[in-house]
């Protein structure tokens, strides 16, 4: 990380998580270059919380991360999200369908247990009531043959995927989702407005669960811890979901109340502003050496 400083010498660094992080950002700031950190979650990683101190300037995702702690600056930005995905939420329209649409995504690894315990969910509808629904289900590549198999045998439509790489095609045109609570996943949920019952993945510290209570509290959408989830309790929600249109819309408004907007816009003004702030410094400590050189 010094040899790259050292040869590229940046005028500006940004960190955004995770341990790779670490050693370019404390280098930067030890090296007097300007820059900001950007917490993404709830709470905060290990990384950020190391960095923090160091940083000229803390952006958060939640008004609540770091709200116990003093910093010399930080403010709440939102979270970037990609410009195509923002324009698609911009340009998207309803679809009609005679069915209602549901969408599922289990993260970028997939989860077995949250698979399985969705397809026993919908193994509690009736055959009648099967044909209402339509599901996407992104399973992981791991679970993408058996979760395929399983609702072609019970006769539920759905379109099974292992990966989807164009989220946004998804998102205008389903009436619910059933997701993890990665900041990612809830800020484009709110972007599009899409009503959701959030199962946050258990492990790595348990930062999706505080992603969703923040959302929940605000009554932007429903929660269950996965250890407590049940087919019969999912098979309630969806089934309320699809009857009460009046409950999916108090969801999306309360979501759009949540959307980032252009938090990269927000960033990138601090990034100018960290710069210039530099540069004025180091103008002024120039013109005070060269004053005492002078004398």
């Amino acid at each position: 990380s010094s040899q790259i400083l050292n040869k590229i010498r940046p005028d500006f660094c940004a960190g955004f998580g995770s341990f790779v992080s670490y050693p370019g950002m404390r280098l930067a700031a030890l090296k007097k270059i300007p820059n900001f950190i950007h917490e993404q979650n709830v709470v905060p990683g290990k990384a950020t919380q190391m960095l923090d101190p160091h940083a000229d300037f803390v952006a958060r995702t939640f008004s609540n991360t770091f709200e116990n702690q003093k910093l010399k600056r930080v403010e709440t930005v939102g979270l970037p999200i990609r410009r195509l995905l923002r324009q698609e939420a911009r340009e998207c329209r309803p679809v009609h369908s005679d069915k209602f649409r549901i969408l599922v995504v289990g993260g970028s690894q997939g989860s077995h247990g949250l698979n399985q315990k969705i397809l026993n969910t919908f193994l509690q509808f009736s055959s009648e009531e099967k044909k209402t629904l339509a599901v996407t289900h992104i399973t992981g590549r791991s679970d993408f043959e058996w979760v395929e198999k399983s609702y072609r045998e019970n006769a539920v439509q759905a379109e099974v995927h292992a990966f989807y790489g164009k989220m946004h095609e998804l998102y205008g045109q389903v009436d619910m989702a059933i997701t993890r609570a990665g900041a990612n996943t809830l800020f484009e949920l709110a972007l599009f407005g899409v009503p959701a019952i959030a199962i946050p993945y258990p492990y790595a510290g348990g930062h999706q669960a505080e992603n969703a209570v923040y959302f929940e509290k605000r009554q932007a959408l429903l929660t269950q811890p996965e250890n407590s989830l049940t087919p019969e309790w999912l098979f309630a929600q969806i089934r309320e979901f699809q009857k009460n249109p009046n409950l999916r819309s108090q969801l999306s408004g309360n979501l759009a109340k949540l959307a980032s907007g252009d938090a990269g816009a927000k960033l990138a003004e601090w990034t100018d502003k960290l710069i210039e702030d530099h540069f004025d410094d180091r103008r002024k400590e120039k013109s005070r050496d060269f004053s005492l050189r002078s004398k």
